[in-house]
């Protein structure tokens, strides 16, 4: 029922954004020249945005929190997320959740996710004090050179220098130096429980050590 928009076209799949105007009703997609079979297509109100879950609920400034709920992306829609009406950088987006930085200056409140001026009821989440990087776990803590390592902790890495709707700082993870078995990690991304590595070549049964803004975490075993 609206004129015709251009499509991504993914080979076995298309993309397009709903244009404005449109109804419920056929609709068809053509590729040079070639037109399908209608299908169905319903046109109704795009529900608000609902989170169903913070991981973690409480942490610091510039830590990681991964956003759980369903429609928290629509394509063509602007997206907010503010903790305590402070509006956070967006890290990453996967199907079903949205992964955020707590943004400097944010104080303990409500979590609200805005999708195109469609709000979400606020989360209550707690900012708390930086302290020391702290590893808790290392996921296995048996592996070889080559093999992904995911470190669980808190303040493991600092992202407050992520500013939304600015291009990302560099160095992108800011002073953060991981050494596992005695030799650096050469491939570390930051995630919602703490971080993820590679274990370098040449490392040694011996301790995991993450160091952010120049402070050590107290050493973790790793065979």
């Amino acid at each position: 029922g609206a004129a015709p928009v251009r499509a991504l076209g993914l080979g076995r799949a298309a993309a397009v954004v709903v244009p404005a105007g449109a109804v419920s009703g056929p609709a068809t997609i053509a590729v040079a020249g070639v037109t399908s079979a209608p299908f169905d297509v319903a046109v109704g109100v795009v529900p608000a945005p609902v989170v169903t879950n913070l991981l973690p609920a409480a942490a610091s400034v510039g830590s990681l929190v991964r956003i759980e709920g369903t429609d928290l992306l629509v394509p063509g829609d602007r997206l907010d997320v503010t903790f305590g009406g402070l509006r956070a950088a967006v890290f990453g987006v996967v199907a079903g959740a949205i992964t955020v930085i707590v943004p400097t200056g944010a104080g303990s409140g409500d979590v609200v996710v805005d999708v195109g001026g469609r709000t979400s009821t606020g989360v209550p989440f707690a900012v708390l004090a930086r302290g020391a990087p702290t590893i808790a776990a290392v996921t296995p803590d048996d592996v070889a050179a080559g093999d992904a390592v995911d470190l669980e902790g808190t303040d493991l890495v600092d992202l407050s220098a992520w500013r939304p709707g600015r291009p990302p700082p560099f160095p992108l993870f800011g002073d953060l130096h991981v050494t596992i078995g005695g030799k650096d990690a050469w491939f570390v991304v930051p995630t919602a429980t703490g971080l993820r590595a590679r274990v370098p070549f040449g490392a040694v049964t011996g301790d995991v050590v993450v160091t952010v803004g120049g402070i050590e975490s107290a050493p973790a075993p790793v065979t």
